[in-house]
């Protein structure tokens, strides 16, 4: 569970006709997602959320909630999403 403060969270504006498929480096293994994949990611309250996948950048995957993911896309625009640290992400099974 995540105590520290909040300053592992960033918001920004991605660029969903940029590139296809990410890798993210995790704890202890690596993974390949695209835009859209689901992951888990663990809030700031310890809880674990499912969000969509914007884009990475470094060791920062930017994630957005699905209703927000679909919104952008039927109206033509970039999702606002939230970056987290790839230790804050886990891929779905």
């Amino acid at each position: 569970m995540y105590t520290g403060n909040l300053a592992f969270v960033n918001v920004a504006y991605t660029n969903l006709s940029a590139t296809k498929f990410y890798i993210v480096a995790g704890n202890s293994y690596t993974w390949l997602v695209e835009k859209g994949d689901w992951v888990e990611v663990e809030l700031a309250s310890g809880e674990a959320g499912l969000r969509r996948v914007v884009s990475t950048l470094n060791d920062t995957v930017y994630v957005c909630r699905a209703e927000t993911y679909a919104a952008a896309q039927s109206a033509g625009r970039e999702p606002v999403c939230a970056g987290f640290k790839t230790k804050w992400v886990r891929k779905v099974k």
